[in-house]
C-alpha cells in the first residue's frame, strides 16, 4: 500500500502567505512566486535600501513531525549603494534558502530555531533569509578592487630583478631597515 503525501502549491505574491505552524499536515509546501510591487517596497524599507527592484521566491516548506524544514531560492534587485564608490546601482543577487524551525523542544539542535508562534508568516522567515544572505558590502560591477588597483601590491618600491619567484618571502628581505 503506498501513501499518499501531502502537497499544496502556494502560486501567490509569497509575502502573503501565512501558516498555522502546528496545525499544518505533515508534506510538503510550495511557496513561489513574485513579491508585489508594493509589498517589496515596503520590505526595502524595512531592510533600509532604497525602493526598487524586485523579490522571486521559489520555496519547499516541508513540515515533519517535529520540523518545518525550508529549502530554496529567492531571487532579487536591489538598489544599493556601491561600498567603493558610494553610487547607487540595481544589484542582481540569488539567496539560497535551506533552512528549518524546531517544534519539539526535546529534539532541539544545536543550530536550530525553536518555533513556539501559532502563524508562520512566509514573509517574516523569508526577509530573515534575505537580511543574512545579502552582501554587506556590494561593489559596483565594474569596479576595480583595492588589489587589482595596485594598493595591495607587496612589490612596491623593489625592483623585480630582486625578487626570488621561487621563494614568497623574497619581498620580506627587502622590508628590513
Amino acid at each position: 500500500m503506498t501513501t499518499k503525501s501531502y502537497v499544496r502549491t502556494y502560486e501567490k505574491d509569497p509575502f502573503t502567505v501565512s501558516l498555522k505552524a502546528f496545525s499544518l499536515h505533515k508534506g510538503l509546501y510550495h511557496v513561489v512566486g513574485q513579491v508585489s510591487d508594493e509589498h517589496w517596497q515596503e520590505a526595502c524599507a524595512d531592510m533600509g535600501l532604497t525602493a526598487g527592484g524586485n523579490c522571486f521566491i521559489d520555496v519547499d516548506i516541508e513540515k515533519t513531525k517535529d520540523f518545518i524544514i525550508f529549502k530554496g531560492h529567492v531571487n532579487m534587485k536591489t538598489n544599493r549603494t556601491c561600498g567603493r564608490t558610494l553610487e547607487e546601482f540595481e544589484l542582481e543577487e540569488h539567496i539560497e534558502v535551506d533552512d528549518r524551525l524546531c517544534l519539539s523542544p526535546e529534539k532541539l539542535g544545536e543550530m536550530d530555531e525553536l518555533f513556539t508562534e501559532t502563524d508562520l508568516h512566509v514573509k517574516d522567515f523569508i526577509m530573515q533569509q534575505i537580511i543574512v544572505g545579502m552582501d554587506p558590502y556590494p561593489v559596483h560591477p565594474g569596479t576595480k578592487s583595492a588589489h587589482e588597483e595596485g594598493a595591495f601590491d607587496v612589490t612596491d618600491g623593489i625592483e623585480n630583478d630582486d625578487i626570488d619567484e621561487k621563494n614568497p618571502f623574497s619581498v620580506l628581505k627587502h622590508l628590513k631597515s
